[in-house]
């Protein structure tokens, strides 16, 4: 991500994914937050995400009130690294 513009194409497309409830961008840190109300599989995240400039790469899960966050084969602890 570079510009604004790519900003608001990964929000956009972040956003349209089911029960997405929040999405924050930071150009700065390159990083993106996804607030849901269930966990997403990290392979719907990678197709939501082709043909951007954007990368997956260090995802990391939270749990706030069950199910949020990103799942990817397996199950991952809160804060666990995926």
């Amino acid at each position: 991500m570079c510009t604004s513009a790519d900003v608001a194409t990964v929000r956009k497309r972040l956003e349209a994914i089911l029960d997405t409830r929040d999405v924050n961008v930071d150009l700065r840190k390159m990083q993106v937050w996804i607030t849901t109300n269930r966990v997403i599989d990290a392979s719907i995240l990678r197709k939501v995400l082709d043909n951007t400039d954007f990368e997956m790469s260090g995802l990391t899960t939270s749990v706030g009130t069950p199910p949020s966050g990103v799942r990817d084969d397996e199950v991952e602890l809160p804060g666990t690294p995926i």
